[in-house]
């Protein structure tokens, strides 16, 4: 027996196709969202695979990150412990280990090749955020004792009342936060664990800001090749809005 089957269109009403529009939005320009006053928004990069390479997309992989190296936008991350030599993106850590940080290798020549990462977020607290307090460490994942100066990860952000996705145009502002790596006169060249406290360091930044409702603000760390460049990641990063300048202490 021959069996017809017959389909009938489905019209969904215009209000849903709305619906559907909007969310599918929030995907292609998806970013982090800084929802509660005093409430700390946190990256601690410990979703990334800990061995072999993956894919990376900006604004995918980990929702709300960019990053850049020489001008160009990875399309890929690997799992090292510090002894890479290869230029890229590295999700740093101890071998096996799923606590990961983010750093890079560089290529190019010295103070000619510049890396960056970003992190982007948007002020959806219904308030002015005054303040924004920034938080992160800064760790070393390799060492070269051949090394002539210090190297250093600062801090830099830009704010916009639309939509921000790069991390090369546009004025950016410093907000005098850096992680320097120590210069070793002596000592082996080669993976050190930046897990290690002698190899980290608390960096902690106060962002004075009028960011109103539903604008954007770019936080922005930059890396530039240095003489025999050492692997330095970035890791814990905290983000915690007030809506007014009050004056913040850190515990001691």
């Amino acid at each position: 027996m021959k069996t017809t089957l017959h389909c009938s269109k489905i019209k969904l009403p215009q209000v849903v196709i709305l619906a559907i529009l909007a969310l599918l939005s929030q995907f292609v320009h998806a970013q982090t969202s800084v929802s509660t006053i005093g409430t700390p928004v946190i990256q601690n990069f410990n979703t990334f695979s800990s061995s072999g390479s993956q894919p990376w997309t900006n604004n995918t992989t980990l929702q709300g990150w960019y990053a850049n190296i020489a001008n160009a936008n990875p399309t890929a991350y690997t799992a090292n412990d510090g002894s890479a030599t290869t230029s890229g993106l590295y999700a740093l850590g101890t071998t096996g280990s799923a606590d990961r940080a983010i750093g890079v290798v560089p290529s190019g020549n010295i103070g000619s090749t510049v890396s960056y990462y970003g992190w982007r977020l948007k002020n959806t607290t219904g308030s002015v955020i005054k303040v924004l307090r920034v938080s992160w460490y800064g760790e070393q994942w390799s060492q070269n004792a051949q090394t002539a100066s210090a190297q250093d990860v600062k801090l830099y952000y830009r704010t916009s009342s639309s939509t921000i996705t790069s991390l090369t145009s546009g004025t950016f502002t410093t907000a005098d936060s850096r992680f320097v790596a120590p210069k070793f006169a002596t000592g082996p060249t080669g993976a050190i664990n930046g897990n290690d406290q002698s190899n980290r360091a608390l960096v902690v930044a106060y962002i004075t800001i009028n960011l109103a409702n539903n604008s954007e603000i770019m936080l922005r760390w930059q890396d530039v090749t240095d003489a025999n460049n050492q692997i330095i990641a970035l890791d814990d990063v905290s983000v915690v809005a007030t809506a007014d300048q009050e004056i913040m202490f850190d515990a001691l």
